[in-house]
């Protein structure tokens, strides 16, 4: 009977984190508690001309949500960012839209996405090669 009683536990305890795990099944980054999807809009990262990002976040366990985000962009090897601050609209659920990313250079750039959680941020990151 006690075995019942655990398994019966058990299931109500861990059922609910896996139905709630995040449906990304392959996340452009990943951390401990969200896992994100970076779309550019065009599919091509233009050189020196304004495009946008559809950014997906869910957590990765749990149900924890995201509040808000917020994103920038570097080249590392450069040790410098983007010239200008792109503008972020939440869709929906777990969804956002960034405006007004310009990379201004050809060559490695780093996208970051902090996203805000009960009080907490946690940084993804993601890289991106402009030709």
């Amino acid at each position: 009977m006690r075995r019942v009683i655990r398994a019966a536990l058990l299931a109500i305890v861990v059922w609910p984190a896996a139905a709630m795990a995040c449906p990304i099944e392959q996340p452009d980054a990943r951390g401990d508690r969200f896992a994100a999807r970076v779309i550019t809009q065009p599919s091509t990262i233009p050189l020196n001309a304004p495009f946008s990002l559809i950014v997906e976040v869910c957590p990765v366990v749990g149900d924890t949500a995201a509040e808000a985000i917020t994103l920038d962009a570097t080249m590392p090897r450069h040790r410098h960012g983007m010239n200008y601050r792109p503008e972020v609209t939440r869709l929906d659920d777990g969804r956002w839209r960034a405006d007004g990313f310009l990379f201004h250079m050809p060559g490695a750039w780093r996208i970051a996405v902090e996203v805000e959680s009960h009080g907490t941020v946690d940084r993804l990151t993601l890289d991106r090669t402009v030709p």
